[in-house]
Formats: C-alpha cells, structure tokens, sequence
C-alpha cells in the first residue's frame, strides 16, 4: 500500500495547471506583496481538509504568530510570511506532512519544480 501511494505522489505535478500571465503594470504589482509566499497543493485532497492544513501547517513548522494561510481553491492554499528567514527555514526543513507540495517562486523567474 505505502509502494502505491509513493507511486501516485511521484506521478503528481505541480506543473499541470496553466501559467497566469500578469501584466507589468502598476495595479499587478503582486511581486512584492507576495515575495514571502509559499503556494502549496494538496496532493491528496479528500483526505487533508483545507482548513486543517491552514490551522496546523503554522504549528508543525513554529511560526503560527508570524505566517498566515489562505485557500486558493480546494487543492491549492498559500503561506504568507512575515520573514523571509522563517520561509526559509520552512523550505529547508521540510516539517509537515509528506503529501503536501510546497514551491516558493520568486518573481521575475519561472517557478522552480516542487
């Protein structure tokens, strides 16, 4: 059963979705609003609530004062940092559940593979 569920996590893509194309202008200045961000997908969506993730993620990864979390859709959720040091540490440590994609994208640049 874990060599099935490895098997479809691997298979998973962050890539699958259509890149938004935003407009250089003033009222799509989303860049520095969003450069301590981290968008995230549910890789098993009917087992992980949204909100449980939003409410825990926080928690598990000892910033919950300093991050907050918003549902994108029913898959999709984004962390907003308050410090780029604690997104980091996010990144390099990696807690949490496995079955969660994680990408942090700088603008200006394509997102980096999840």
């Amino acid at each position: 059963m874990a060599e099935s569920h490895q098997n479809a996590i691997q298979v998973m893509s962050l890539h699958e979705d259509e890149p938004v194309d935003m407009p250089d202008t003033p009222s799509f200045k989303v860049f520095d609003q969003n450069a301590n961000s981290l968008l995230g997908r549910l890789l098993n969506p009917d087992c992980q609530p949204m909100d449980k993730m939003i409410e825990d993620m926080p928690r598990v990864w000892r910033v919950y004062d300093r991050v907050r979390g918003i549902a994108l859709s029913w898959e999709k959720l984004q962390f907003i940092f308050e410090r780029e040091e604690d997104l980091e540490t996010v990144l390099k440590d990696r807690h949490g559940p496995i079955t969660t994609g994680l990408c942090w994208w700088i603008g200006g640049s394509p997102p980096a593979p999840c």
